[in-house]
């Protein structure tokens, strides 16, 4: 449980970086079915990337600060 308890912090960072990666390609795949604004696709298309981007970025601070206590 202890083990558990540390790494969660990893474990919640990799999955929200993931999700929101995966949310990118959706949306993607969306705009090229959909017939969206230009200003939209580019407004939503960095909105994602940089939470997705930022989430990654947490992922990978979590990993490190994991492998220090472990």
């Amino acid at each position: 449980m202890y083990k558990l308890k540390k790494a969660l912090p990893f474990i919640t960072a990799a999955a929200l970086s993931v999700a929101l990666w995966t949310f990118f390609a959706m949306w993607i795949m969306n705009v090229y079915k959909v017939s969206y604004d230009l200003m939209t696709i580019m407004v939503g298309t960095i909105v994602v990337i940089v939470f997705a981007g930022s989430t990654t970025w947490e992922s990978i601070r979590a990993y490190r600060e994991w492998r220090k206590k472990k």
